[in-house]
């Protein structure tokens, strides 16, 4: 690149191109461009070199040995080029259906190099850790110029990747690492996930380009990393820098793109007038680095320059400091994480389709990208199509990231008197539409269910329907690659890279690798494994709901281990030490032909029965009267624990909400055993939907606040002079907000999830909040395995709400079960004590 454009009069176009785009894009792209040599580095360049031949220009392969076309010998002279000459072409999307060509001189590049070079303080100790491609303008500039004009030096590492940032990261002591919001917030993720140590590293600032950057995740990196997250404002047409925030000693405005660079800024009314501070107008440029126009597109030209000002497109406000603020866009480009993307040039390739007879792209929002591509569509008379059907077509004309992962049927286009679409309406039917929830279908199979349990744990969600669509869920290219790459693991099979446009569900994803599954005839542990797990529950769950009662020697008489691990986990779940003890006396197997039909299964489940009866002896060694606590159903999913010969009123309860598997963490045994039935009884509330209380307490109330209410009631009525709360997991905040409306004590929460993936529970939280920091006299402890990311963030997000909360991790743990750790310490007598009882 910095040869070829260094010989301009030579080679008087250099154009950088993605190499994702298909071959249709390279042939309208080089056509329009006027490209009469292609180079294409190894391995990259299939789709380029194809419409290239179809165009008949020139292919040159940079690994191809010496570079000496017969236009330029390998011993010929050259002119410097001059500050007007032009350096490169790019290609930016608009509009107007096809990508505009945007021509950039010398001066433009130098000037927006030197802009980010001096807006950062670079220098040449610095060194940038480059993982983009150098087809845009943020590769070009920002990490490459910038850093050759500052004196620094560049570690090119190809493509972005967040498991090689952080090998790279101490090996080659980066000073600066640039990517667009989606990038830098992977890097929090896998670096969370994995309990990677990020301070104390050779970093000095994060950059943050081409979109905006939510404040919770700019909060989020600087505090893992320890350094300042800068924001920009740019766009190729300025080479591209045109405001950013600035380090220390600079202030930092919450919401501010920051300051002009050097570039002059202005916010014009309609006309060419300028506004005054404060006062929302469109954001109009001029400078050095700004372009003098688009080529060979007056029209657009017209459009975007008044009285030699350049807009942007954008609409926004200009403060007293001279730092911007920016409300929206004047244009209907899709910022698709820092792609731009056309709308009409996505109609055009679904208009192609033989049934669709009107199509409209319009942007939709989307919580990590910005902004995701959605089309509506109008179907000829008599025609059907799929909306993954349409995505397939479209994937062969478009690049991946410019396919709709949204489509909507209409019946017609809303349209003005005029006959223009209105976008804006038709995005309000889609967000309508997106607001009325589907009746909730379960999985169908086992696959089904691991996906739906895969899809939630990757896009960190509480629970995922096999029809919920992927992108409405937040899902992005990463996420994407994360869920492949855990299917994969899961179902021991290689799922091709270039299906994941067919995976915008659980059930479109599940038919998918039923194929491939049937296909390879794999069967591996870990799929087993993952699949067993969720067989599990679900008949634990039934089993709860009264469809199949278990008999007393249910854990002698199971054909299969998963029967038997279904039967277990019930047991230890409902049953009083008492019941334990019975069930595990139970009469020898009627069942003698497992031994002969399938004897390593029937050893594995007696090891099982073994080490249950272990476990159960060292439960209720050293506890206080463990066989008198007896059980009584108090509403369908609510039991009761107690002993007979004590009075309520002498008595405290502890009322316990368990997780999303439907116990405290541990065996219900377990904290029987830990407690004195003397002193306390026990009222432990179960979720069996499985669906983190969303529907409240089932048979106490439909939601949490009422279910508070309704448990309140009880305990009065039956005279308990002191109520706790107890909750683990999921369970965590229903028990916290149930404590503070009704003003308990105490409330103890164990591995409490994030609040964040909770957000039918976020405005309950929020009021408890408000009670709380009023005259609320309920204590609430925070308690985690401090080596557990999972634990650790959700009770970090629980004490910024809360702020009177106590924090108790333990740094011994890295488990997400805190009880059943402590209990195999034989420390949880101990604890309850300490933190809830006492």
């Amino acid at each position: 690149l910095l040869a070829s454009s260094a010989a301009s009069d030579v080679y008087k176009r250099q154009v950088p191109l993605n190499s994702r785009y298909e071959k249709a894009e390279f042939v309208d792209y080089l056509a329009r461009t006027r490209v009469d040599l292609l180079l294409v580095g190894a391995g990259i360049g299939e789709a380029a070199i194809l419409a290239a031949r179809e165009l008949g220009i020139p292919i040159h392969p940079l690994d191809g040995g010496d570079f000496a076309p017969d236009r330029l010998k390998a011993t010929q002279r050259f002119d410097k080029p001059g500050p007007d000459d032009l350096a490169i072409v790019l290609l930016t999307s608009g509009t107007t259906g096809q990508s505009k060509i945007v021509p950039l001189t010398h001066q433009n590049l130098w000037t927006g190099a030197s802009d980010v070079a001096r807006s950062l303080g670079l220098g040449p100790d610095d060194c940038v850790l480059s993982m983009w491609e150098q087809a845009h303008i943020g590769g070009i500039s920002d990490l490459l110029l910038a850093p050759l004009i500052s004196g620094g030096s560049i570690f090119a590492a190809g493509g972005f990747n967040a498991n090689r940032f952080f090998e790279f990261l101490p090996a080659v002591k980066p000073t600066w690492f640039q990517g667009v919001p989606t990038t830098v917030r992977e890097l929090h993720r896998h670096a969370i996930r994995r309990q990677i140590p990020c301070q104390n590293t050779s970093l000095r600032f994060l950059r943050s380009v081409a979109a905006a950057l939510p404040a919770d995740w700019m909060k989020d990196l600087e505090k893992l990393f320890d350094v300042p997250v800068i924001q920009t404002f740019g766009m190729t047409e300025a080479s591209p820098l045109i405001t950013s925030t600035r380090l220390a000693p600079h202030q930092r405005k919450p919401n501010s793109v920051g300051s002009s660079c050097g570039t002059e800024l202005a916010i014009l009314d309609t006309g060419s007038g300028i506004i005054a501070k404060g006062k929302v107008g469109e954001v109009a440029i001029k400078g050095a680095n700004v372009f003098t126009g688009y080529e060979g597109d007056e029209s657009a030209n017209s459009a975007s320059f008044r009285n030699g000002w350049f807009i942007t497109g954008d609409r926004g406000y200009l403060d007293e400091d001279g730092d911007l603020f920016l409300t929206g866009r004047t244009k209907d480009m899709i910022n698709r994480g820092g792609e731009k993307i056309s709308p009409a040039e996505v109609e055009a390739a679904v208009l192609y389709h033989p049934s669709i007879e009107q199509a409209a792209t319009f942007a939709v929002p989307h919580p990590t990208l910005g902004e995701n591509v959605g089309v509506a569509v109008v179907l000829g008379r008599g025609c059907t199509l799929t909306a993954n059907e349409l995505r397939v077509f479209v994937s062969k004309t478009l690049a991946k990231f410019k396919v709709p992962a949204h489509v909507m049927f209409l019946d017609d286009l809303p349209k003005s008197r005029i006959g223009k679409v209105l976008r804006n309406e038709i995005l309000e039917e889609f967000l309508a539409r997106a607001r009325v929830k589907p009746a909730s279908v379960e999985p169908a199979n086992e696959l089904e269910n691991l996906l739906a349990e895969l899809w939630a744990e990757e896009l960190d969600l509480p629970t995922v329907g096999i029809d919920d669509n992927f992108f409405d869920l937040g899902g992005d290219s990463l996420s994407s690659t994360r869920i492949i790459l855990a299917s994969e693991v899961a179902l021991g099979i290689q799922i091709p890279a270039n299906s994941g446009i067919e995976y915008d569900t659980v059930r479109a994803m599940a038919a998918r690798l039923a194929s491939i599954l049937k296909a390879t005839k794999s069967k591996r542990s870990a799929q087993k494994k993952r699949i067993k797990k969720g067989k599990i529950l679900t008949g634990v769950s039934r089993t709860m709901l009264g469809e199949s009662p278990l008999p007393d020697n249910i854990l002698y008489d199971c054909a299969r281990e998963l029967d038997f691990e279904i039967a277990r986990h019930t047991a230890e779940n409902l049953s009083t030490p008492k019941e334990i003890e019975t069930l595990l006396r139970g009469r020898r197997s009627t069942q003698a032909a497992n031994w002969y039909s399938n004897p390593m299964g029937a050893l594995r489940i007696a090891r099982n029965r073994r080490l249950m009866r272990a476990d159960f002896r060292r439960a209720i060694s050293g506890s206080v009267a463990p066989l008198s606590w007896t059980r009584k159903k108090v509403v369908e999913n609510a039991d009761i624990y107690s002993t007979t010969g004590v009075a309520k009123e002498n008595k405290a309860l502890i009322v316990g909400f368990t997780s999303r598997a439907m116990r405290l963490t541990t065996p219900t045994f377990h904290i029987l055993c830990a407690l004195d039935p003397t002193r306390f009884d026990l009222l432990l509330l179960r979720d069996p939907t499985r669906r983190h209380y969303m529907d409240g307490v089932p048979g106490f109330g439909g939601s949490v606040e009422s279910a508070a209410l309704q448990i309140a009631q009880y305990a009065a009525a039956h005279q308990y002079p002191r109520v706790m709360a107890l909750g683990t997991s999921s369970g965590a905040i229903p028990a916290i907000c149930t404590a503070i409306i009704n003003r308990w004590p105490r409330v103890l929460a164990c591995g409490a999830d994030r609040i964040s993936s909770h957000p039918h529970l976020q405005q309950i939280m929020n009021k408890c909040a408000g009670l709380m920091d009023v005259s609320c006299p309920t204590s609430v402890k925070l308690a985690y395995s401090g080596r557990n990311p999972r634990d650790t963030a959700g009770a970090g997000e629980l004490k910024k709400i809360l702020h009177k909360a106590c924090v108790l991790p333990d740094d011994r743990f890295k488990e997400h079960p805190l009880l059943y750790k402590l209990q195999m310490q034989g420390e949880l007598a101990a604890f309850l004590t300490n933190n809830l009882t006492g």
